[in-house]
């Protein structure tokens, strides 16, 4: 077992003491130690190996176009560089293009409020433990105990304060995988910790009923929204929309696993579009992975042997190709200002000279896009699901339509953008962006969002205070018979 972990998720390492330990113990006990310790580790070898082996046999047999791998693992090299980690770097959480600084101090403080979150506050007991280890006196039965501490140690506050994730956005949800580990040690140790403390009280059958049986409860009350929302179907639906908006022959661009995943699974689970080809961009660090490109598109992403090209050459190659090419997003800043036009979640990137669609044709196919798309709204809440950055994908759609439309002096069309923006991504209806938003809407006569960009103004909410103007705007809003803004002028309501 511990080396069929080792073999999917190198973190397991952090629970050497405790193998450790129940090696030892084991191996005591056993009639023969040594053979004992010998079968141990033929077991960990078999673990250990056992699902490199499948890769390796897998992708030296089978044909890379109907077998999905995102490893080097046609030979012993590349499956011994995935072990160690090489491309983020064997003691690097983070690869270098995302990495974070980092912070040790913010990182346990997260950890801290996560773990107590999750666990109605349980970690908290671990407070006492000092106390009890003063009490007891160290033995062999204690050995266990002291392995136990050290992994939660290791796998907690050790493990978290070196990450270099970023804490922000996706690097929370990526992180709150790696807290599980911790908090399933820290529920033992609390555990532990009660039972030694509760030991001399005597409570009754019932009174012990009546304290866990609320406590569930409560545990089970606060899980639900949590669970409810790690359950939404929004990368299920992300990946049939993605498909539908697609042309034939498309090429994409994608960075995430969520979207590149979910192409994989469709394409080699479900057998749909094998027509589209999707560019992980991440990967395209790995030379494997741009030969593998070359191979099946007949187009080359090396500048040189073993270097990768930069985002404006692929970018002109991809399109050279003849093929209609979309992003899901920017890969950076330099290719920000390529000619494209956003259907859907998708960007498509054109040619110089191109004959794009007008403002209306985008308008009306994306009409005709989300009309057919299963959205499940309202969009998600929690910040670090990818959910909530798939839904940013849709609404950027509609934001720059607002913005094309506004130029344009086309008010209404740009209000009626407005209305989806807010609609798929409510969490840019606010600050900076929303109060350029809000001041699309004033100007066609939405009373509300002149008050609500009045308020702002006058309390420098997303912008800097200009209490003139805010002034004017709540003056705007309440004469034309809006009692909030009446009550923020200070004029009672509105007759």
């Amino acid at each position: 077992l511990a080396g069929l972990g080792l073999g999917n998720q190198q973190t397991i390492v952090l629970l050497a003491p405790i193998g450790l330990v129940a090696v030892v113990r084991g191996a005591r006990r056993a009639p023969r130690p040594w053979w004992a310790l010998a079968a141990g580790c033929l077991g960990l070898a078999v673990g250990l190996l056992g699902p490199y082996g499948y890769d390796y046999f897998l992708c030296r047999t089978a044909d890379a176009a109907s077998v999905p791998i995102w490893i080097e693992a046609r030979t012993v090299r590349g499956l011994w560089s995935h072990f160690l980690r090489s491309s983020y770097g064997t003691l690097s959480l983070a690869s270098p293009a995302v990495a974070g600084a980092v912070d040790p101090a913010r990182s346990l403080a997260r950890l801290a409020a996560r773990t107590c979150s999750d666990l109605l506050g349980l970690p908290l007991v671990l407070l006492g433990a000092p106390v009890l280890l003063v009490r007891r006196r160290w033995s062999r039965a204690s050995w266990p105990l002291g392995a136990l501490v050290l992994s939660a140690v290791l796998a907690g506050p050790a493990f978290t304060a070196v990450s270099n994730v970023p804490l922000g956005g996706l690097g929370a949800a990526v992180m709150r995988r790696f807290d599980l580990l911790p908090e399933l040690l820290f529920s033992l140790l609390a555990a532990i910790t009660l039972q030694a403390f509760i030991a001399g009280v005597t409570l009754r059958p019932l009174l012990q009923i009546s304290i866990c049986v609320p406590l569930t409860v409560l545990a089970a009350v606060r899980a639900r929204p949590v669970v409810a929302e790690s359950h939404r179907p929004d990368v299920e639906h992300y990946k049939d929309n993605f498909l539908a908006t697609l042309p034939e022959h498309a090429i994409v661009v994608t960075s995430g696993d969520a979207e590149w995943g979910a192409f994989l699974y469709s394409r080699y689970a479900e057998h749909r579009r094998p027509d589209v080809t999707v560019i992980d961009n991440p990967l395209l660090r790995q030379g494997w992975y741009r030969q593998q490109l070359n191979e099946r598109m007949a187009v080359s992403l090396e500048a040189g042997p073993g270097e990768q090209v930069d985002s404006k050459t692929m970018l002109s190659r991809l399109i050279a190709t003849g093929r209609p090419v979309f992003l899901t997003r920017w890969p950076d800043s330099s290719v920000n200002a390529t000619p494209h036009d956003s259907f859907g979640p998708l960007m498509r990137v054109w040619p110089d000279g191109a004959e794009r669609p007008g403002l209306d044709a985008l308008l009306e196919a994306n009409r005709a896009l989300f009309a057919s798309y299963s959205l499940d709204l309202p969009a998600p809440g929690d910040r670090s699901a990818w959910g909530h950055i798939l839904y940013e994908r849709y609404g950027r759609a509609w934001r720059e339509l607002a913005d094309r439309f506004a130029e344009a002096g086309r008010q209404e069309e740009a209000s009626a953008c407005v209305d989806w923006a807010a609609k798929l991504t409510p969490w840019i209806v606010g600050a900076a962006q929303g109060n350029a938003l809000a001041q699309t809407k004033c100007d066609i006569g939405d009373l509300s969002a002149c008050a609500m960009l009045g308020e702002n103004l006058v309390a420098g909410i997303g912008t800097s205070v200009d209490r003139a103007r805010g002034t004017a705007l709540l003056k705007k809003a309440c004469g034309g018979g809006l009692d909030r803004a009446c009550k923020e002028l200070g004029e009672g309501t509105t007759p």
